[in-house]
């Protein structure tokens, strides 16, 4: 029978428990496993996979899970690496060293896929339930679906309660024995793993059965730092999971509270935390199986307090600074950002008994190939998370794990779980698991209060941060009477909410100021610069204008400007503009203002770096007076002093 999800959204609770996640019909299918009397690892475990049909290209089958789970019984976390893994031939890294890790089209560019093995894994350690039962929900969802891989992948999902069903032993033994089927280490059978192969081969992968058959989830104990009587709890270095980690430990020495919640000094301090952070990452992180990371260094007393007086609160830095925890030095030479991709989807679930999950699924499926092979398995692209250059500690080597960006939190107030945060969208993850701990720890604000997205976006560039970009991140204030910082230096993260006073060149009267009332509303034109890929997790979305319309008191409309990767001529049409206007001309006249801003079209700063979405995100230009409102948030390099009489022509 056809579910009503209409009624559920992205999150629904019960007696039973709590869930959030991505579409409604995941949700649903764990919570029918929650009220079916399963806990929180159950379903987990059903909305992982259901996640899988109703989120994908976020995430697939084919791709990984990172989760953090919470055992009440045990009071404690524990990590399970959903994975996946580079080829184990030489020959194959060989090829990767000699050629890069090639993109979208090419199966060369997929790890062995995780889910199945992280689902079920984490099934046998924490579950009560069967297989059956788990994937029941999903299966009703695929059943009633249209895609060319779906009634594919629910034969697989079929095949692997069969095989449950004729097993012998326990609970945990036909368990396995599905999984076994999947991965190729069924004695019985192991059909599913043949036609995987024979679609790596089909295709040009480097992934064969020894690569499935390796494949094991690792469970480990998460990295953990103290927030003001708080346990924060990531995963290991082969996420970004304790970039978050170390962010914390630098603003710990900063009163925040006294710096305002979303003022200019609060956003400021929070950025340059994570730039430092985001530095060390890219620096040090990698699979600890393969290299050894300074985590414990990394997180030291010393090392911070080396690190935290490069936070100038009156300058934003346009540089890479990771430092050296060996040499116990603030600042090493020849940083460089390696950002992640976008994409993504979230789980988070409680259950009854107090047990908590939160995971990150992902795969950023290939969208040229949608078929899904026999098994109905698409894939991603995550072995780009790693890189080809010798002696990093994140370059790829025969069976190792990326250092991926999917980032999954949950926090504890003494041995009991106080949060459970999962987000998506690439470096951003950490941004705005950042700024909801803040809201909450230092200001004690309900997430609803806190707003759960990140006040600023910074998708780094790739290679240094250099100081000849011509670029400043600015950022917005989400409040109306939010204060503006007194210190607003060279390249501050700045904003100006409409009820603070003017900026310099505007007429007072043009804002609402006390008890002014402005002569007429002025008309914010949103400019949004995309890729041909379209981030579902777009902020600029209907909830982001009915706030500008509220905290600024403005009119709004918006012009959708897609950008392609590489050139004009190979761009998309100008989308949703006003009737009648010149396409190519509107092009040209966008295309001369980057120019002049230092940012050419097939700059790698706007290119998106293998399917970044947003690189140069949004722009929101008060035509009223020339004045630049910085409201538009998730900012990857908001251009200094933008030429506003070119725009105003361009829209007007």
């Amino acid at each position: 029978m056809t579910r009503d999800f209409d009624s559920i959204g992205w999150q629904a609770e019960s007696s039973a428990g709590a869930i959030a996640a991505g579409g409604a019909g995941a949700v649903d299918a764990g919570m029918q496993i929650l009220e079916a009397g399963g806990n929180a690892a159950d379903a987990a475990a059903a909305t992982i996979f259901a996640l899988q049909v109703t989120d994908h290209i976020s995430c697939c089958i084919g791709g990984e899970v990172p989760l953090l789970i919470y055992d009440a019984k045990l009071k404690q976390v524990k990590s399970l690496s959903g994975m996946g893994r580079a080829p184990l031939s030489q020959e194959a890294i060989d090829w990767y060293m000699a050629n890069g890790i090639p993109g979208p089209g090419d199966m060369k560019m997929a790890p062995v896929p995780s889910v199945v093995d992280l689902c079920i894994t984490t099934m046998q350690r924490y579950g009560t339930l069967s297989l059956e039962q788990i994937v029941a929900p999903t299966l009703a969802i695929l059943d009633a679906g249209t895609r060319e891989w779906e009634p594919k992948l629910a034969r697989t999902l079929r095949r692997l309660v069969e095989e449950e069903g004729l097993t012998e032993g326990t609970r945990e033994q036909k368990l396995q024995a599905a999984c076994d089927r999947f991965y190729g280490r069924n004695t019985r059978c192991s059909d599913i793993a043949e036609e995987l192969e024979a679609d790596y081969i089909r295709h040009g992968s480097f992934l064969r059965l020894a690569d499935l058959r390796a494949h094991r989830t690792r469970i480990e104990d998460p990295a953990t730092v103290e927030y003001r009587g708080y346990t924060v709890c990531k995963c290991d270095t082969w996420t970004q999971g304790p970039a978050l980690l170390q962010a914390l430990r630098l603003v710990e020495g900063f009163d925040v509270e006294s710096l305002g919640h979303m003022t200019a000094d609060y956003v400021h301090l929070a950025v340059e935390a994570l730039k430092l952070a985001f530095a060390d990452r890219d620096t040090w992180y990698g699979d600890p199986e393969f290299v050894e990371v300074p985590l414990a260094r990394l997180l030291s007393d010393e090392y911070t307090e080396l690190r935290r007086p490069l936070i100038d609160m009156a300058v934003a830095s346009a540089e890479a600074r990771p430092g050296d925890p060996y040499t116990m030095q603030a600042v090493k030479a020849d940083g460089v950002f390696r950002p992640g991709g976008p994409g993504t989807t979230t789980c988070v679930v409680a259950d009854r008994w107090g047990n908590v999950v939160a995971a990150t699924p992902s795969a950023n499926v290939d969208r040229t190939r949608m078929d899904g092979g026999e098994a109905g398995v698409t894939y991603g692209n995550r072995l780009r998370s790693l890189n080809t250059t010798p002696g990093h500690p994140n370059c790829i080597q025969p069976g190792k794990r990326p250092r991926i960006t999917l980032t999954p939190t949950l926090v504890l107030k003494g041995d009991r779980p106080a949060f459970a945060i999962s987000v998506a969208g690439g470096d951003r993850q950490d941004q705005t698991a950042l700024h909801m701990l803040l809201g909450a720890i230092d200001f004690g604000l309900s997430p609803e209060l806190v707003r759960p997205e990140s006040p600023t976006r910074h998708d780094l560039p790739r290679g240094r941060g250099a100081g000849d970009q011509r670029h400043r991140a600015r950022v917005g204030a989400r409040r109306a009477g939010a204060p503006r910082s007194s210190a607003a230096g060279e390249g501050r993260h700045d904003f100006q909410p409409r009820h603070a006073a003017p900026r310099r060149g505007l007429d007072p009267g043009r804002r609402r100021s006390g008890g002014r009332t402005p002569r007429r509303r002025p008309v914010t034109t949103l400019l949004e610069v995309f890729s041909d890929y379209v981030c579902p997790w777009c902020y600029l979305g209907s909830a982001r204008v009915s706030r500008l319309r509220q905290d600024w008191d403005l009119e709004v409309r918006i012009v959708h400007f897609p950008l392609h990767l590489e050139t004009p001529e190979e761009g998309q049409s100008l989308q949703r503009l006003f009737a009648g206007r010149d396409v190519a001309q509107m092009q040209e006249r966008m295309a001369a203002i980057m120019r002049a801003e230092g940012l050419e079209y097939g700059d790698r700063r706007m290119t998106y770096n293998s399917h970044r979405a947003q690189q140069l995100a949004s722009w929101a230009i008060a035509q009223d007076g020339g004045e630049a409102i910085h409201q538009a948030l998730y900012v990857a390099y908001f251009v200094e002093d933008v030429n506003l009489a070119d725009i105003d022509r361009l829209v007007d």
